[in-house]
């Protein structure tokens, strides 16, 4: 009897080990996934190597360090990410905080816009622009921008995640970045058998020098956001190249480019720099001749300073490659070289060179100077 009792006992201890063991992983709180985001390489295709102010990402991947600003939120609740900076670490993009996915049924979906300032730190940013989100209904956020002064990288990313996405309902968030501003450089050569001139300056002017970039959660069938500039305001004050800088930027520059040199016959120079610029038509104009133009400032050897507006309307494609056709715009995301030749004993060609995912040539008709003739 003492023995069936201590079995019973035994069994009844054994099952409330098992209850309890039971219990404990019954009772753990489950854990739903972190929300973590990566960021896509399709930004790389067109890169600038470098403005004046910042230096824009570059090479085959970020670089250990680099950061975005994201905004997310689920369905129309308040946002979870206002914004939050994600930053690159040994291959790891990660945040403070971590917020988590919360899926409870298959209408919930997320809205995630990214924001790529370049590097917000960098010592030789003129400005720190932070962008404004609208929290209405589609979420959407937005950042200023004016080439005269900021001259950073700008890249715009969205994506909205459904229950459904076949990505996975839970898998890192790819921002796929987009270029927002075009990039221009100049490169002039000295196409007169003889005679030398010094260039003292260039610039654009009459552009639309005033925007504001902007992502907003209008998706298409594969949860792609749209991108557009908006508040555009075209200004005669000149920007790019030379202009609006200091004489302290003006030496730095001075001492890898091509400003206040001699241009002896056959010698050609390229700024290191791009220009970073806001996506516009060049067909636009201030009054009634106020289009815009790349200016040249120059002094022939033994002459007087002239100056030279090449109205930028006016650049066709190369005759060689079919019908000419005019390039009209900046585009978003493609970089632009404008080739000038000026010949003292004739007069002015330029053609440009675009790179995107193919090379386009582009030239003006001769731009004679009677005054050299």
């Amino acid at each position: 009897m003492l023995n069936r009792i201590i079995r019973i006992m035994a069994t009844a201890a054994g099952c409330a080990l098992l209850l309890a063991g039971c219990s404990l992983r019954l009772d753990a709180p489950a854990r739903t996934k972190e929300i973590s985001f990566s960021a896509g390489t399709s930004l790389l295709c067109d890169d600038a190597s470098r403005t004046k102010f910042g230096a824009p990402i570059n090479g085959t991947s970020f670089a250990d360090g680099s950061s975005f600003l994201v905004y997310g939120r689920r369905n129309t609740d308040p946002l979870i990410f206002s914004p939050t900076e994600v930053s690159l670490s040994s291959s790891l993009w990660s945040y403070d905080s971590p917020e988590y996915w919360e899926w409870s049924s298959s209408q919930d979906y997320y809205d995630f816009l990214g924001l790529y300032l370049g590097d917000m730190y960098d010592i030789n940013r003129t400005s720190i622009p932070m962008p404004s989100c609208d929290t209405g209904s589609p979420l959407s956020a937005s950042v200023a921008y004016d080439p005269s002064v900021d001259q950073f990288d700008l890249m715009l990313a969205g994506t909205r995640r459904t229950y459904d996405d076949p990505g996975g309902r839970t898998s890192a968030v790819n921002m796929n970045f987009h270029h927002m501003l075009s990039a221009v450089r100049v490169s002039i050569s000295n196409g007169s058998t003889s005679r030398s001139f010094t260039l003292n300056e260039f610039y654009f002017e009459n552009l639309v020098s005033r925007g504001t970039a902007k992502v907003e959660a209008s998706y298409d069938a594969q949860g792609n956001a749209t991108y557009s500039w908006t508040g555009t305001t075209r200004l005669a004050a000149p920007i790019g190249g030379t202009a609006n800088l200091s004489l302290d930027e003006l030496d730095v520059i001075t001492a890898t480019s091509f400003i206040q040199d001699t241009f002896n016959p056959g010698v050609t120079r390229s700024h290191d720099y791009w220009d970073m610029m806001i996506p516009q038509n060049h067909e636009g104009k201030i009054g009634s001749t106020g289009w815009p133009a790349l200016v040249l400032v120059f002094t022939p050897y033994g002459g007087s300073q002239t100056t030279v507006r090449i109205l930028l309307k006016d650049i066709y494609t190369d005759p060689e490659q079919g019908t000419p056709t005019l390039i009209s715009d900046w585009e978003m995301g493609v970089k632009y070289v404008y080739l000038v030749r000026l010949n003292l004993d004739g007069g002015i060609q330029v053609h440009v060179t675009t790179t995107d995912w193919e090379d386009v040539t582009a030239e003006t008709p001769g731009l004679l100077l009677p005054e050299f003739g």
